[in-house]
């Protein structure tokens, strides 16, 4: 998402500073690692976080990682501040398996990476009120954009990438899941630094598609057929309750087809 989200910011001319843990070669603007951001300047209108360790598999295989880029990273950052909009990138995993869950239906369960993000959006939350700070906590369901990672879609590019049709998948074939196109997520954050719109929000797209149809998708548009080895067999379902924001942001989403073929494009996989 940080780089569907740094395009946008590009083409709307605003000045962006990086901080993470690697070096991204796509980002062209001032750039630092995270190990230095005590002796940088955090001055600025928007703060924007995005997590970097996303999915239950990736905080079980390090927690603690998880546990300090999840949630001790942003305290930091958000304690060194001064003014500005605290933008916290928050997931869909902060909910228990509900269908349509609204905004207070959050809670802590068995998913240990909501649960790290549920955490750091109350921190986070408490904090910026006691440091007069706006704050805003976005709730996505699974991103999909180009080169990402993490998700039955980016399961499917990666097989493309490394020009085999053997897909390894973490999910059953019935599992349903909501999905958002990495540029419309990138113009809900804008939608909410240009509104200056404080609060929690559910930000999906009400597009729900189960494993077995991402995989039809990709047959008919590459025109091959994937052979599918399932790592894990994780059923679930999960679609969020996003009319709060829906009725403030007007953002035309992108057609679910369309977004792939986009995808094709920047990864040159047509």
């Amino acid at each position: 998402m940080g780089r569907s989200l740094y395009e946008k910011l590009k083409e709307k001319n605003y000045k962006i500073k990086a901080f993470s843990r690697r070096k991204k070669s796509w980002f062209k603007d001032e750039f630092f690692y995270f190990d230095n951001f005590f002796d940088i300047s955090l001055e600025a209108d928007y703060f924007v976080y995005l997590s970097a360790v996303s999915g239950e598999f990736q905080v079980e295989k390090n927690y603690l990682e998880a546990l300090e880029v999840n949630l001790i990273y942003p305290i930091k950052i958000l304690n060194r501040i001064s003014g500005g909009h605290f933008i916290y990138i928050s997931s869909a995993s902060v909910y228990d398996n509900n269908l349509f869950p609204e905004e207070e239906e959050a809670k802590f369960h068995n998913n240990l990476y909501g649960s790290q993000k549920f955490a750091g959006e109350g921190l986070l939350y408490v904090l910026s009120k006691k440091k007069n700070i706006k704050f805003t906590s976005l709730r996505f369901p699974r991103i999909f954009g180009p080169f990402m990672e993490r998700n039955p879609i980016a399961d499917f590019l990666k097989a493309l990438r490394e020009k085999r049709d053997t897909v390894y998948l973490y999910d059953d074939y019935n599992a349903r899941y909501e999905y958002i196109f990495s540029y419309d997520a990138a113009e809900y954050v804008i939608g909410v630094m240009e509104l200056s719109l404080e609060g929690i929000y559910n930000c999906g797209s009400g597009v729900l598609k189960s494993v077995e149809e991402i995989k039809n998708i990709f047959e008919k548009l590459k025109g091959i057929e994937f052979k599918v080895e399932f790592v894990k067999k994780r059923k679930g379902v999960d679609v969020l309750n996003s009319e709060k924001i829906k009725k403030i942001l007007k953002i035309p989403l992108t057609d679910f087809e369309e977004a792939i073929k986009k995808i094709f494009y920047e990864e040159k996989l047509v």
